[in-house]
């Protein structure tokens, strides 16, 4: 039989449709866990959202009653907006009743040279990977000390 080492538990894992983030949004589904992925919603990101989901069920229907896999859901929004990362884990509270584990992946790296780095780049890259991250941790540790 297979452990499921988060059963029971819930995730919130910001950039989780693709890369890093869908590796471990399906290991935690596998473990047990209930997860909530957040994506940016582009056009672009929908084939991945669509695999992912799919992926999601195939682990449902594979798993057994003793050791289920976790459900997903996922919710669109810009982690560099404090609104996105309430929202995510909003959305993981209204669904299953809490927050237990919170996984800030969302984040860029184009590459670029660094004498001649672009302003828009340099800001957008802090505004994704520190701003972002800082707001999501902020609304998942406001959720955690309820």
């Amino acid at each position: 039989m297979a452990l499921r080492l988060l059963k029971g538990k819930t995730a919130c894992i910001t950039g989780g449709t693709n890369g890093i983030g869908r590796a471990i949004t399906l290991e935690y589904l596998r473990q047990g866990a209930n997860v909530a992925v957040n994506h940016l919603g582009l056009p672009g990101d929908e084939q991945h959202k669509l695999s992912l989901i799919e992926e999601a069920e195939n682990l449902r229907k594979a798993a057994t009653q003793e050791a289920p896999a976790g459900q997903l859901i996922e919710v669109a929004g810009d982690v560099t907006k404090p609104e996105a990362s309430k929202a995510l884990v909003d959305a993981a509270v209204k669904k299953w009743g809490g927050l237990d584990i919170s996984v800030a992946n969302a984040g860029i790296a184009k590459p670029a040279e660094f004498l001649t780095l672009d302003k828009q780049l340099f800001d957008q890259t802090i505004r994704v990977n520190i701003n972002g991250a800082f707001y999501f941790c902020q609304a998942a540790a406001n959720q955690m000390v309820k």
